[in-house]
């Protein structure tokens, strides 16, 4: 997912943008953490920036800085791993985050080239 999330941050205009507003972000108290720049520290984020990314700020702060194909794609995964990722989960849960990670699959080499496909497992 990493290298994922880094594909998507690859312009260092849209990362000086993007880190100015993980500047200003202010998680709530129940998340002991503060997300580092994208630009200096993103190769060293650990599991818990990553899952803080991908499911409280994905969303909000991308949304501006990627093209709407793009970012529709991204929230497929987005999607997929938050329903996987619940306390509680149901067979529909597992169906409808499975439907999306196929799609996410089937559009990546669509949208970002055949020479990504091998990396996507990685």
């Amino acid at each position: 997912m990493a290298r994922f999330v880094l594909f998507i941050c690859n312009s260092n205009r849209s990362n000086v943008e993007i880190d100015a507003l993980l500047e200003a972000v202010r998680l709530s108290n129940s998340f002991h953490i503060t997300i580092r720049s994208i630009q200096k520290h993103f190769a060293y984020y650990k599991a818990s920036e990553l899952r803080i990314f991908l499911f409280y700020l994905l969303e909000p702060i991308m949304k501006q800085f990627m093209k709407q194909v793009y970012f529709e794609h991204a929230m497929l995964f987005s999607d997929a791993i938050k329903l996987l990722n619940g306390i509680t989960m149901t067979k529909e849960d597992i169906l409808i985050a499975e439907q999306k990670l196929v799609e996410f699959v089937l559009q990546f080499q669509k949208l970002y080239g055949e020479q990504y496909v091998e990396n996507i497992y990685s």
